[in-house]
């Protein structure tokens, strides 16, 4: 999303379609395109830094830990016996994990702590596909 409105004179009429939001498209030619979309409701699902709070300037209030977390999503087949329970490992040395199954019996995410950052630091976002 490259930017987000909210016509405040209309959020509270049920008919009208407040938001509008303009999103790049990256089709893979070199010139991107823009589309315009006017909708009554937006969703920011992308939690503290979310393009959605930072567009409506709506700030951030609370704490943060500072740590960097690596996730993974595994479709395990095991015998570990407790792979289906929600599970979190402390470690004085090294750190923690915490499991989390889902739905269907096999999908865990692996949420890992990698360590501590600066207070201006950012971690870095990278999905890898792996392969075995």
């Amino acid at each position: 999303m490259v930017k987000l409105d909210a016509d405040q004179n209309l959020t509270q009429d049920l008919d009208s379609h407040p938001i509008t939001a303009t999103f790049e498209l990256n089709d893979g030619s070199d010139s991107p395109k823009t589309e315009v979309v006017k909708e009554k409701y937006i969703v920011g699902t992308g939690g503290a830094r979310s393009s959605v709070r930072r567009n409506l300037s709506i700030e951030l209030k609370g704490d943060s830990a500072n740590k960097a977390w690596g996730v993974m999503y595994l479709l395990l087949v095991t015998d570990f016996p407790d792979i289906r329970v929600k599970s979190f490992i402390q470690s004085k040395e090294c750190g923690a994990v915490t499991t989390i199954p889902h739905e269907g019996g096999y999908l865990v995410s692996f949420y890992i702590e990698l360590g501590l950052l600066s207070k201006d630091q950012r971690a870095g976002y990278q999905t890898l596909p792996l392969k075995m």
